[in-house]
């Protein structure tokens, strides 16, 4: 009999629990409804915010792949356009990265071309190039084959530059020495034999930029309007988003021109 009335009791109890919770979600009925309609807004901005992200970043991917493959002597403007896509996408992020780097390997292939015949124009673009490396290796310490890349890619600007009377021979050597010594293995072959003969290297070109007028024709410049030392921006491993160096510029007429030694290949990380 007591059993019975304890389950009674449980009953009347619950039942008025129900009651209760009914009158107020009755009560609360616009404020529960209204939630769940906030709730999935949300979820379908989610959804949407991003694949506009991804729809964007692969948009940047064409974009930067479509620039890489651009002839730069003939379409000089890429160079703009590359600088623009790195704005875009920013420096913390990967394809921002990439976009910079691409804008200094373009300025320098731009500068190295015949399509650049004043000496004035051709030191710009590869100061541009050069500041690009300074600044990208400035954020790259902690990614150790980016750094020794862009080592790579600045010795070569450097040493183009120094052909044209700007900047230092130690700065070059150093350039080698810090990739030979760093915790990276993809560039240190090329580095040691690049620091090798680099003071033959210098040497000849140095020669060969301060030939007498006399031994050229009279409608030749004294000296050749660029030489380009045999350590180019070096090729990127194939993973790598960077494009390979272009051509070296023919000497002038007057001068005995130095044939570079043929590209390396770079290891593949």
């Amino acid at each position: 009999m007591k059993h019975s009335r304890r389950q009674d009791l449980k009953t009347n109890v619950l039942s008025v629990y129900l009651q209760q919770a009914y009158e107020k979600a009755i009560l609360y009925a616009n404020y529960i409804i209204g939630g769940a309609v906030i709730v999935v807004v949300i979820i379908v901005a989610g959804m949407v915010m991003r694949h506009s992200r991804l729809a964007a970043l692969d948009q940047a991917q064409k974009t930067y792949s479509e620039l890489r493959a651009g002839n730069v002597a003939q379409r000089p403007e890429l160079i703009d356009q590359a600088g623009r896509l790195a704005d875009e996408q920013g420096p913390d992020s990967e394809i921002g990265a990439r976009a910079r780097e691409l804008q200094g390997d373009l300025a320098y292939q731009l500068a190295m071309s015949p399509a650049i015949k004043d000496q004035a124009e051709k030191i710009r673009l590869l100061k541009q190039a050069q500041t690009i490396y300074e600044q990208l290796l400035g954020v790259s310490a902690n990614r150790p084959g980016v750094a020794a890349r862009l080592r790579m890619s600045l010795a070569a600007t450097d040493e183009s530059l120094y052909v044209a009377g700007e900047g230092s021979a130690d700065d070059i050597r150093r350039l080698y020495q810090q990739v030979i010594d760093g915790p990276d293995e993809s560039f240190k072959t090329l580095a040691r034999a690049q620091l090798n003969s680099l003071d033959e290297r210098l040497a000849k070109l140095t020669i060969v930029a301060t030939q007498p007028a006399a031994s050229a024709p009279a409608s030749a410049p004294a000296t050749t309007a660029a030489l380009v030392p045999s350590s180019r921006p070096t090729t990127r491993p194939s993973s790598g988003p960077s494009v390979a160096p272009v051509t070296p510029l023919p000497a002038g007429p007057a001068v005995k021109t130095i044939a570079p030694p043929p590209p390396a290949t770079m290891p593949v990380k």
